[in-house]
Protein backbone atom coordinates (compact mmCIF):
# COMPACT_ATOMS: atom_id res chain seq x y z
CA UNK A 1 0.00 0.00 0.00
CA UNK A 2 2.74 2.40 0.54
CA UNK A 3 4.61 1.17 -2.57
CA UNK A 4 1.41 2.46 -4.53
CA UNK A 5 0.70 5.91 -2.46
CA UNK A 6 4.43 6.65 -3.09
CA UNK A 7 4.16 6.11 -6.87
CA UNK A 8 1.09 7.20 -7.88
CA UNK A 9 -0.19 9.99 -4.60
CA UNK A 10 -3.07 10.00 -3.39
CA UNK A 11 -6.11 8.24 -4.28
CA UNK A 12 -8.04 10.94 -6.40
CA UNK A 13 -11.57 10.14 -4.89
CA UNK A 14 -11.21 9.85 -1.63
CA UNK A 15 -9.32 13.32 -1.57
CA UNK A 16 -12.34 14.61 -3.65
CA UNK A 17 -14.28 12.86 -0.09
CA UNK A 18 -12.07 14.63 1.72
CA UNK A 19 -11.71 18.16 -0.03
CA UNK A 20 -15.56 17.74 0.52
CA UNK A 21 -15.48 18.20 4.06
CA UNK A 22 -12.65 20.06 4.90
CA UNK A 23 -10.33 21.52 1.86
CA UNK A 24 -7.28 22.45 4.44
CA UNK A 25 -7.01 18.85 5.74
CA UNK A 26 -7.33 17.84 2.11
CA UNK A 27 -4.46 19.80 0.79
CA UNK A 28 -2.23 18.82 4.12
CA UNK A 29 -3.00 14.99 3.01
CA UNK A 30 -2.60 16.25 -0.57
CA UNK A 31 1.15 17.68 0.44
CA UNK A 32 2.05 14.53 2.45
CA UNK A 33 1.44 11.89 0.50
CA UNK A 34 2.56 13.21 -3.13
CA UNK A 35 4.99 11.48 -5.24
CA UNK A 36 7.41 13.89 -4.80
CA UNK A 37 9.18 13.39 -2.03
CA UNK A 38 10.77 17.46 -1.66
CA UNK A 39 6.93 18.22 -1.32
CA UNK A 40 6.32 16.00 1.51
CA UNK A 41 6.95 16.78 5.34
CA UNK A 42 10.89 15.71 6.14
CA UNK A 43 9.82 14.34 9.42
CA UNK A 44 7.20 14.10 12.14
CA UNK A 45 7.81 17.57 13.27
CA UNK A 46 7.33 18.47 9.54
CA UNK A 47 4.09 16.45 9.72
CA UNK A 48 2.89 17.85 12.84
CA UNK A 49 3.15 21.47 11.26
CA UNK A 50 1.21 20.50 8.16
CA UNK A 51 -2.07 18.97 9.87
CA UNK A 52 -2.01 22.26 12.47
CA UNK A 53 -1.17 24.92 10.36
CA UNK A 54 -3.87 27.64 10.80
CA UNK A 55 -4.97 27.55 7.10
CA UNK A 56 -7.49 30.20 6.63
CA UNK A 57 -8.43 30.53 10.34
CA UNK A 58 -11.22 29.11 10.64
CA UNK A 59 -10.07 27.02 13.31
CA UNK A 60 -9.97 28.47 16.92
CA UNK A 61 -6.21 28.84 18.18
CA UNK A 62 -7.52 26.66 21.38
CA UNK A 63 -8.31 23.49 19.04
CA UNK A 64 -5.37 23.32 16.68
CA UNK A 65 -3.72 23.49 20.56
CA UNK A 66 -5.24 20.29 20.92
CA UNK A 67 -4.72 19.08 18.04
CA UNK A 68 -0.72 19.39 18.09
CA UNK A 69 -0.65 18.03 21.42
CA UNK A 70 -2.44 15.09 20.49
CA UNK A 71 -0.54 14.33 17.20
CA UNK A 72 2.35 15.45 18.88
CA UNK A 73 1.57 12.62 22.00
CA UNK A 74 0.65 10.19 19.06
CA UNK A 75 3.57 10.50 17.15
CA UNK A 76 6.17 9.98 20.52
CA UNK A 77 4.48 6.76 21.01
CA UNK A 78 5.11 5.14 17.70
CA UNK A 79 8.34 2.41 17.82
CA UNK A 80 9.83 2.76 14.45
Amino acid sequence: MIRRIVDTGPEPTALAAVRALDPELAAAVERALTVDPAGRPADGAGLVELLTARGTGHHEPTVVDDVREEITRGWRTLAL
